[in-house]
């Protein structure tokens, strides 16, 4: 949300009078190694930085999207610096089956680079802890010298966080993704995954589709989670309207545009509600609380 920010005061200080004055000032040039390992890494978000940044000096192969949690020390993987950022496309529906397949017209995710030296990534099936082989979606688990011994006085958080196997400690991150090509793809949290007579929808996936084809909502404001509707799993969308669109927006026609944007995609009509500007609950660093969102639903 902080790129996303940048590239939008900078998009409205261009069509202000006294804009250039304080554009002028800028020079990025010396900018090398532009850090995001945000959740997600959206990449319709970089790619506006770099472009309202290139005439400040801007250099886009400083993008460096990468992946980490603070279980782990922070950082678990990236590409080589002044690489840029990679996106690929995947099926929709091959992920749902757990298949990662390109796609030019489908999901557009982020490649987040290789493991770091001395430690070591490898995708699970969630229900079973059984290894999977690259291109297959399941659980990231990491190990290596910087992935905690467990969480402060918390043994039984520790013991779900961790495994062991063969002497070697296993961080479950809980978020699902694959490896392709030699880099590591999230698709979302675990907790998050909807589930949809059998198939597998990502949460983060929904919400940026639905940003990208009905304009009247919110940039990164928009949430996606599971209801159960009549006995069987289905989604819900809960969306902000952006500022400037609430007074003349109408409702109904928001609520159809999200609806057939995710049937024709996803196959699942979803459940929506349309909530003023800043009403999504989100945590102290700015990421969507869909559990919250869902508690509130």
């Amino acid at each position: 949300f902080g790129y996303r920010l940048v590239a939008d005061q900078i998009a409205k200080l261009r069509e202000r009078p006294e804009g250039a004055a304080a554009l002028a000032s800028l020079d990025l040039r010396s900018w090398r190694l532009a850090f995001c390992g945000a959740e997600p890494v959206r990449p319709d978000t970089l790619t506006r930085f770099a472009e309202n940044t290139a005439p400040l000096g801007f250099d886009a192969a400083a993008l460096y999207p990468c992946y980490g949690l603070a279980e782990a020390t922070l950082f678990v993987s990236g590409d080589r610096p002044k690489s840029g950022m990679r996106v690929a496309r995947f099926s929709r529906v091959d992920l749902g089956r757990g298949e990662a397949r390109e796609d030019v017209g489908g999901a557009a995710l982020v490649g987040l680079g290789t493991v770091k030296p001395a430690h070591r990534l490898r995708i699970v099936d969630p229900n079973t802890g059984q290894s999977l082989a690259a291109g297959r979606v399941g659980e990231v688990q990491v190990c290596g010298p910087s992935i905690m011994n467990g969480y402060y006085r918390n043994p039984e958080a520790s013991a779900r966080a961790l495994c062991e196997e063969d002497g070697v400690r296993w961080l479950r991150t809980g978020d699902l993704g694959f490896v392709h090509g030699g880099q590591l793809f999230i698709t979302g949290r675990k907790k998050d995954l909807i589930i949809v007579r059998g198939q597998n929808l990502y949460a983060e996936d929904i919400e940026q589709h639905v940003e990208a084809e009905v304009e009247v909502v919110r940039r990164g404001r928009v949430a996606a989670f599971p209801v159960e509707l009549d006995g069987a799993e289905s989604i819900a969308v809960v969306a902000e309207l952006a500022r400037g669109f609430e007074k003349w927006a109408q409702p109904e026609a928001v609520c159809g545009a999200i609806g057939r944007t995710v049937a024709e995609s996803y196959g699942e009509a979803p459940l929506v509600v349309l909530v003023k500007a800043g009403s999504l609950p989100l945590t102290s660093s700015g990421k969507l609380q869909r559990s919250a969102a869902r508690l509130a639903w």
